[in-house]
C-alpha cells in the first residue's frame, strides 16, 4: 500500500494519524536531527559557518566522518570543531522541543516501548529519559506501572557528554580536568585510567606501558558503535514486546544502519497491525520507503506535536484516565447530586426487654424491693 501524504491543511488526514497515536498501547520512537533544529542547534554544518578559518575548508558532512582520523591536521579541526560545537549545546540551549516533551509523555504514560536517537545532544536526559546502556531493556511491566528505573533512549550515534579512550574504552566526563580547553585548542587529552594505570606499573619498576588518547564519545561515519554488543540485544528485546505503532521524526532516513533499524522494527509493527508514522517535511524516497511508511505528515516535529494535543489530549494523559480531574475533584452529576431521603422508620418501638413490666425482668425485682423498703422506713 503507498504512503498517504498527510498536509497540515488537510484535517481528515491529520485526525487519522493523531487517533492512530491515541490508541497505542506500545510506541517506538526513531528521531534524528530535525526534532532539535527549534532548540537552535544546526542540522546542517556549511563550510560557510565555520567560527573559524580552518573549518572553512571542510563540508558538513566532512566533520562527522571517520576520515577525520586519517592524519593529524584533520583531528585537530574535528577537535575544535566539536568542542565549539559542544559548548553551543550546553550552554546556548535553554529548554528541550514539544516534541523532546511527547516522547517523555508518551513515556509517563507508558506507552514508549524505547526511543532511538540519531543525534548526540543528550536532550533526552534533560526530560528526564535515562540514556545508561547498562540499565537493560527493562520489563513488560513498565506498561502498566514504573516499577524501576531502565533505558529509555538509545543514542545510536552516541553523546557529547563524554570522552572514551582509543586505547583501553574507558569513559571520561569531558567536562573535567581542563579537557574541555585541552580539545577546544585541538588536542587530545591523556586518558585518566591508562595513566593511572601505568604509574603503578612503573611504581612496581615495571616497563611503561602506552597511554591511550581521549576522544568524543560519539560514532562517526563509517564508525561501529563501541557498545553494539548491547544495543542488538535491546532491539531484539524490542522487537519482541509487539509494538503497534512505529513514530519517526526528524530524520531523512539516509543512514544504512537506521534503514535496516527502521525496516525491522516496521515489519514488526505491520504483524500488529499497527501503523507507521513519518513527520518530517522532507519526503521518504518512495523506491525504499512506499510499503514500509503508512502516512508521511509533511510538517514540522512541533508543530505537528502541537497539532496532536490540540486534537488528542487524552495522549497527554496516564492510559485508562478519561478526564484531567480526578474524580473526588469532579462536579457531581445529576443523579449524584439528588439529595437522597431517608426512608422514614415504619418499625414498631419496642422496649427492651430489662425495662418491661414482667416478674421475669431483673429491673422489675429491683423496683419491687426499694417499694418495700421505702414502706418499711415509713411504717417506723
Amino acid at each position: 500500500m503507498p504512503t498517504i501524504h498527510v498536509r497540515p491543511e488537510v484535517d481528515f488526514h491529520m485526525q487519522e494519524v493523531a487517533d492512530t497515536i491515541g490508541k497505542s498501547k506500545k510506541v517506538v520512537v526513531v528521531t534524528g536531527a530535525g526534532i532539535s533544529t527549534n532548540c537552535g542547534i544546526p542540522t546542517n554544518f556549511d563550510s560557510s559557518q565555520g567560527s573559524s578559518r580552518p573549518l572553512r575548508n571542510f563540508k558538513g558532512r566532512d566533520l562527522f566522518d571517520s576520515i577525520i582520523w586519517a592524519d593529524a591536521y584533520s583531528t585537530s579541526i574535528f577537535y575544535m570543531f566539536i568542542t565549539s560545537f559542544r559548548q553551543k549545546v550546553f550552554n546556548d540551549v535553554k529548554s528541550t522541543s514539544p516534541t523532546h516533551k511527547f516522547i517523555r509523555t508518551l513515556r509517563d504514560g507508558g506507552r514508549l516501548v524505547r526511543n532511538y536517537t540519531q543525534n548526540i545532544d543528550s536532550l533526552e536526559e534533560r526530560e528526564g529519559l535515562a540514556t545508561d546502556l547498562g540499565l537493560g531493556p527493562g520489563s513488560r511491566a513498565r506498561f502498566h506501572a514504573k516499577t524501576q528505573r531502565e533505558l529509555e533512549c538509545v543514542q545510536l550515534h552516541g553523546s557529547l557528554v563524554s570522552l572514551r579512550c582509543g586505547l583501553c574504552g574507558k569513559l571520561s566526563r569531558w567536562d573535567e580536568a581542563e579537557r574541555e580547553s585541552i580539545t577546544l585548542s585541538g588536542q587530545a587529552p591523556d586518558c585518566p585510567s591508562c595513566t593511572e594505570y601505568n604509574a603503578r606499573r612503573t611504581g612496581r619498576g615495571r616497563r611503561g606501558l602506552a597511554v591511550g588518547r581521549l576522544r568524543p564519545d560519539i560514532v562517526l561515519y563509517g564508525e561501529e558503535h563501541p557498545s553494539a554488543h548491547l544495543v542488538a540485544p535491546l532491539v531484539t528485546y524490542d522487537l519482541g514486546l509487539g509494538p503497534d505503532v512505529l513514530l519517526i521524526m526528524g530524520t531523512s532516513l539516509k543512514v544504512h544502519g537506521l534503514k535496516i533499524l527502521v525496516k525491522e522494527f516496521a515489519k514488526a509493527v505491520h504483524t500488529k497491525g499497527g501503523k507507521v508514522i513519518f513527520v518530517n517535511r522532507t519526503k521518504p524516497p518512495e523506491s525504499i520507503w512506499s510499503d514500509v511508511i503508512d502516512y508521511w505528515v509533511e510538517c514540522d516535529c512541533d508543530a505537528w506535536v502541537l497539532d496532536l494535543k490540540d486534537r488528542r489530549e487524552d495522549i497527554w494523559l496516564p492510559q485508562g484516565t478519561t478526564s484531567e480531574e480526578p474524580k473526588a475533584q469532579r462536579e457531581p452529576s445529576r443523579e449524584e447530586s439528588a439529595e437522597v431521603k431517608p426512608k422514614p422508620d415504619t418499625r414498631k418501638t419496642v422496649r427492651p426487654q430489662s425495662t418491661r413490666d414482667d416478674k421475669m425482668s431483673g429491673v422489675y425485682h429491683t423496683f419491687r424491693i426499694l417499694d418495700l423498703l421505702s414502706d418499711l422506713k415509713d411504717d417506723r
